[in-house]
């Protein structure tokens, strides 16, 4: 055997498969089964650079995977720069309503001139408006936040929806409620006509409580008039009467002081005139009348009784600014619509106060020193009474005769006086004009010489508005001489027209400089005393002209 021949040749004969010999390979040279394997292999699993078959089919690469990643952070890194300005202009929104409530509270109302004016003072800053007004604001404001504050337009939508349904579903129930109270409410005028009254034959009792009526008061509260029990009785017209007559000798034209405010049936200066005189007297006095509803007042219902007499009391603390002759009938139903008259409110506003009206009440008074000087006691020692009035009482005063005569309700006052004056010499009635004067002008001359003059310019400013004051020094002074102006150009324009015009302010004051009460300390009506001495007044004027006349009337009870 040949040594040297290879080992592939030592095989099974040719035919024989089970002595056929395979042939192995030198290490490292694959042989024809290992190379068919790698094949496969190699056809099953990609090459570097080769796409896989499916990928080939639309299966994303990894590649593309990273790129999709890359530009779904490009395009939100970009939509959170473009929400970069809106973000901004939320935030500076947002400070400034916050900024703008801070200031709301922080700045207050003028104090002093609400406690002047008696007027409900709300933790110590607010008027009663005001107060509302805050609390309407700021609770817009936190809405607006709430609603602003959304992460998507799509929430900022439904949290807009929400709350517009609450607030108007809200809106709804308190306006069907405040509706319904309204319907129910015992209003105490009969609205329609231009002379409008109370309800007919009613009887109605309360007592009065000359106080201030609200927590927050002047710094030096004084006692007032003793409490007074009060009935008021109307007739079957709707007016102060407590007996019907056919006829009357005098017919009483007013406002509330003719009607008696405050004051019993009994204390009304007309029921005080009557037993005085023994004349029948026919009250047509109201509560917020001005000269235009004494006259329709005179037409639609005094001249019926035939008057010998009609008593027009004038009070220069409104009738002035009030007359205007064709003005029109205040209309019923607002009040069913107006908010003053809202019953629901009017609820809500004492219950509000009361509960929580007098906080900051006692570190507010101590700002007050403008008001330490009232209210003003007169006369000095164990008569002592106090007197309190508003500072438009002052500023109405503070002008001169050519100003005054310039001043379009002069020329109003004039126009209704004169209708009234020929509508009485038609029926055959004398007409007289009691002139009333506030309770400054009986007040302020009997206590001038101890009035600290630089308190009574600053309570004076408190109303001054557009008008401007002399010094501290002066203003007092010019306030006194001009006290007479308005009394002075009616009474001179009556003498024109031959008018009787009686001025209650002498004897007025001669009671005040007694001791003698004539008006509320807190409250610038007549108490009963100055019922009393309106009534003794017009009593001696008018019952030494009747002496020859027939006897009264008897009232039909």
């Amino acid at each position: 055997m040949d040594q040297s021949a290879p080992l592939g040749n030592l095989s099974s004969p040719p035919g024989d498969e089970r002595s056929q010999v395979t042939t192995v390979p030198p290490v490292g040279e694959p042989t024809e089964a290992t190379a068919s394997a790698s094949g496969l292999r190699r056809a099953a699993a990609p090459s570097r650079g080769t796409a896989p078959l499916a990928q080939q089919e639309g299966t994303p690469s990894s590649g593309e995977c990273v790129s999709a990643t890359r530009s779904r952070r490009s395009a939100a890194q970009s939509h959170g720069e473009a929400l970069q300005p809106r973000r901004g202009a939320l935030r500076a929104a947002f400070f400034l309503l916050v900024a703008g409530n801070v200031v709301l509270w922080l700045v207050p109302d003028n104090v002093a001139e609400l406690v002047a004016r008696d007027h409900l003072v709300w933790l110590g800053r607010f008027s009663g408006s005001r107060m509302f007004i805050n609390l309407g604001i700021t609770t817009g404001s936190a809405l607006a936040v709430f609603i602003a504050s959304a992460s998507d337009p799509n929430r900022r939508r439904r949290r807009f929806f929400r709350v517009a349904v609450s607030v108007i579903m809200m809106a709804l129930v308190v306006l069907a409620a405040d509706f319904a109270l309204r319907l129910n409410f015992d209003w105490p005028y009969a609205l329609g006509p231009m002379a409008y009254h109370r309800p007919v034959s009613r009887v109605q009792t309360g007592v009065f409580f000359d106080r201030p009526l609200a927590s927050l008061s002047y710094p030096n509260v004084k006692p007032g008039y003793p409490d007074v029990p009060w009935t008021l009785t109307t007739d079957a017209t709707g007016f102060r009467n407590t007996s019907a007559f056919e006829r009357a000798d005098v017919v009483a034209l007013g406002d509330s002081f003719s009607e008696g405010s405050i004051v019993s049936d009994d204390q009304v200066w007309t029921a005080r005139f009557a037993r005085q005189t023994g004349l029948s007297v026919y009250n047509l006095g109201m509560h917020g009348y001005a000269p235009q509803h004494y006259l329709a007042a005179l037409k639609e219902h005094g001249l019926k009784l035939s008057p010998r007499t009609v008593v027009l009391l004038f009070y220069e603390g409104n009738d002035f600014r009030s007359a205007r002759l064709n003005e029109k009938p205040f209309p019923w139903w607002a009040l069913y619509v107006r908010s003053e008259y809202s019953p629901f409110l009017r609820t809500l506003t004492v219950t509000c106060h009361r509960s929580f009206g007098h906080w900051g009440a006692d570190a507010a008074r101590k700002k007050l020193d403008v008001l330490s000087w009232l209210p003003v006691g007169v006369p000095e020692g164990p008569n002592e009474r106090f007197y309190a009035f508003p500072p438009s009482f002052l500023m109405e005063h503070f002008v001169t005769t050519e100003e005054f005569t310039r001043k379009s309700r002069w020329r109003r006052t004039r126009e209704v006086l004169a209708e009234i004056q020929t509508v009485c010499k038609q029926a055959g009635a004398k007409l007289l004009i009691a002139y009333i004067p506030t309770k400054a002008h009986v007040v302020l001359p009997l206590v001038a010489d101890r009035l600290p003059s630089d308190k009574v310019h600053a309570f004076a400013m408190l109303q001054a508005e557009d008008v401007k004051l002399p010094d501290a020094s002066s203003f007092l002074p010019g306030l006194l001489n001009r006290l007479d102006v308005m009394e002075e150009s009616l009474t001179g324009w009556c003498r024109e027209k031959e008018i009787e015009l009686l001025s209650l302010t002498k004897p007025m004051r001669e009671a005040v400089a007694q001791g003698r009460q004539t008006y509320y300390t807190y409250d610038d009506h007549w108490t009963p005393v100055g019922h009393d001495i309106a009534a003794t007044t017009l009593a001696a004027i008018l019952k030494s002209e009747t002496d020859s006349a027939p006897p009264p009337t008897t009232p039909q009870p």
